[in-house]
């Protein structure tokens, strides 16, 4: 049986230049081929290794609809990390429980959910305890 994993590999190996993914950006089609997919996901793995994630642990990610979701739930899950998804349209007192919940030692989200990520840090998270990457 075949992972996401071993799936988007195999595809970036035999085919790196056929679309993955196309979006519509500000009117205009975007497209990334397998081999971008596969580029980016290893920098979301790096970036990931970088603040001392180690297979095995939580990390949450929070942000929109978006090609970088797909991205950053891939790298993150090739380096056996356990991803917590967190839905951007949650309340504050929401995600603030499913982050405690979780035990997440890090957090990776957009712009937007960082501001979030902040308010709720005013309030009962602490920050310092949650490495990060903004996307």
């Amino acid at each position: 049986m075949s992972t996401i994993r071993t799936l988007i590999l195999d595809a970036a190996s035999q085919c790196p230049d056929n679309v993955a993914l196309r979006w519509k950006s500000d009117g205009k089609w975007c497209v990334w081929t397998f081999a971008d997919l596969l580029s980016k996901a290893r920098n979301i793995a790096e970036a990931a290794a970088s603040l001392g994630v180690k297979p095995g642990d939580h990390v949450a990610m929070m942000m929109e609809n978006r090609p970088e979701w797909i991205t950053t739930y891939l790298g993150l899950a090739s380096c056996g990390i356990t991803v917590v998804p967190i839905d951007a349209n949650l309340l504050e007192r929401e995600v603030s429980h499913i982050l405690r919940d979780s035990e997440s030692v890090a957090f990776f989200g957009s712009g937007k959910t960082w501001t979030l990520l902040h308010a709720i840090g005013t309030s009962d998270i602490k920050l310092d305890s949650l490495k990060s990457s903004v996307m």
